[in-house]
């Protein structure tokens, strides 16, 4: 049986190769093969806080194939001018490469043996406890990595999404070889496998070649997947204002709102509707009602951004930050950000036709890129549980997000529901 799920791809008006027990999605080609191997659990069955972080780190020092590390691990493929890598977030690990045509199965056999067969051994985790430290240490450092670090510990206190990937210095420091090898067995399974390449390759020998490739993945019994993850109910939103006196010099502010919970039926609208309340704040950059009221005629900030984390069908939340020069300046910035949400030009129908532009306009503007491709693909499938909409498909429901669900959209967007996040600087 195939395990994992294959994303077979094709140029546009090619013939539809024959599906096989449903474990594939047909999608465009890119030129170079971007080959992900993703493991999917939940770290606080294994392992606690931070344990899955370190299958992004240990296995490049050694798999039962390539033993000898980074050597072999990474040489060939840099040899050949490609890359490959490895993250973690709430939801997965991923191993992937970019590489060139004529090394993909190799290639294939790297990523594989990554997730598959590290080898875990005590000087390898040791080595990797140091950089994973340095990891925590530089994100501690970052205002703007401290504040996700930081705060879905606070909103979501004993849920498995409330947590920070990384970990802490505390529950880094209580990981040992017995934590970590008994982690990735019970995270990491055949079962819970999911391989996507997007490349210009014949699609019955890459089949022929992921099936053998995903034989080797040891089965520990766990039981597979096949609908969306799902960590359960999030705690209810509670509207409050947050704030941590930190050592940096600026500020960072942000508003936050909790979005609600999807089903597979409504979960690309509700995803669609989340790039548009994005969109909405941001495009057109200095036109844009966020930074024209912030920085154009306020001054109060160089840029300011709007984000999504919806991880799953559960729910999440969904920003409007900004850095400031001044704590004193925290006041107006939080009051700056009430008037844009309340602003006409954010609601305005001449608006709302300015970001369909913007929309069309960059579906045209758009570059084929084999790894941005792979990385939205598998975050559409894991995020929705459902088979990710090819390109145009994604764009048509863009697209059709009238003027009055973005109002509607907006109107849950009011100060009283927000939770405002503060990290006071020294300045």
């Amino acid at each position: 049986d195939m395990i994992g799920r294959l994303v077979e791809n094709q140029e546009p008006g090619a013939q539809e190769h024959q599906r096989s027990k449903g474990n594939q999605a047909l999608l465009p080609f890119r030129e170079r093969p971007d080959l992900r191997f993703h493991h999917v659990g939940r770290e606080q069955e294994a392992g606690g806080d931070g344990a899955t972080h370190w299958f992004e780190h240990v296995p490049f020092q050694g798999t039962v194939g390539y033993p000898n590390g980074d050597n072999q691990i990474r040489g060939p493929i840099i040899r050949q001018a490609g890359n490959i890598n490895a993250s973690t977030n709430h939801s997965r690990t991923v191993y992937h490469a970019v590489v060139p045509k004529q090394i993909w199965k190799q290639t294939l056999d790297i990523v594989t043996d990554l997730g598959g067969r590290p080898l875990l051994n005590d000087n390898g985790i040791e080595v990797e406890r140091k950089v994973i430290y340095n990891e925590i240490a530089e994100a501690q450092a970052n205002i703007g990595k401290r504040l996700w670090q930081d705060v879905l510990p606070k909103l979501w206190s004993n849920h498995p999404l409330g947590h920070a990937v990384l970990g802490t210095t505390k529950t880094l420091g209580l990981m040992n070889t017995e934590t970590i090898r008994t982690a990735h067995q019970r995270l990491y399974d055949r079962s819970r496998a999911v391989l996507v390449i997007s490349g210009d390759l014949d699609s019955n020998l890459v089949w022929t070649e992921a099936n053998q490739q995903l034989e080797k993945i040891p089965s520990h019994g766990l039981s597979e997947r096949h609908g969306r993850i799902a960590y359960g109910e999030l705690p209810l939103w509670r509207p409050r204002e947050e704030e941590w006196i930190t050592k940096f010099e600026p500020s960072l502010v942000a508003m936050a709102w909790p979005i609600d919970k999807a089903s597979e039926l409504t979960a690309y609208k509700r995803h669609w509707l989340q790039h548009w309340l994005g969109a909405i704040f941001v495009v057109g950059s200095l036109c844009s009602p966020l930074l024209r009221i912030l920085r154009g005629e306020r001054q109060l900030t160089y840029g300011a951004g709007t984000s999504n984390f919806s991880p799953s069908l559960d729910g999440g939340i969904f920003f409007i930050s900004t850095l400031t020069k001044s704590k004193e300046n925290i006041p107006a910035v939080i009051q700056s950000f009430r008037d844009v949400i309340i602003s006409e030009q954010i609601r305005s129908k001449d608006w709302y036709d300015y970001v369909v532009d913007n929309i069309k306009g960059s579906r045209d503007m758009e570059v084929s890129n084999a790894h941005e491709h792979t990385s939205t693909l598998l975050s559409r499938l894991l995020a929705n549980g459902i088979e990710p909409l090819n390109d145009d498909e994604w764009h048509e429901g863009l697209l059709d997000v009238t003027h009055q669900e973005v109002l509607d959209a907006l109107d849950e967007l009011i100060p009283e529901k927000a939770c405002t996040l503060i990290l006071r600087g020294t300045k």
